[in-house]
């Protein structure tokens, strides 16, 4: 796909983010496909980390900090910096609820 269609298909799954959750994971699933077979270097009209922070922020609002928490995973294999992606903020309640999480499974 060339530049223009991945912006329309990146910003079609920020505008379906509420209505069609499923349908913006998908549709992020396939950018960050095609986006991984370009050149890395290359800066891009959509980058790898806004597609990885849109989903942080769906999985987020959803309160499910286990699969925010893969995504930060996933782009820090990447070696994609979080900070101009993903508010420190939002990084730490991640953090903080999967320590609660293990710390409740601990004591179980």
């Amino acid at each position: 796909k060339n530049q223009i269609e991945q912006v329309t298909q990146f910003v079609k799954a920020r505008h379906i983010a509420k209505s069609d959750p499923n349908g913006m994971i998908r549709a992020c699933m396939e950018l960050l496909s095609e986006l991984s077979k370009e050149d890395h270097m290359r800066q891009g009209a959509v980058q790898v980390g806004d597609v990885y922070a849109l989903l942080i922020e769906l999985y987020f609002k959803q309160e499910n900090m286990k699969h925010a928490y893969d995504v930060l995973k996933r782009m820090k294999a990447c070696k994609i910096p979080f900070g101009p992606y993903i508010d420190q903020g939002m990084r730490k309640a991640i953090y903080q609820a999967l320590t609660h999480l293990v710390s409740q499974y601990n004591n179980y």
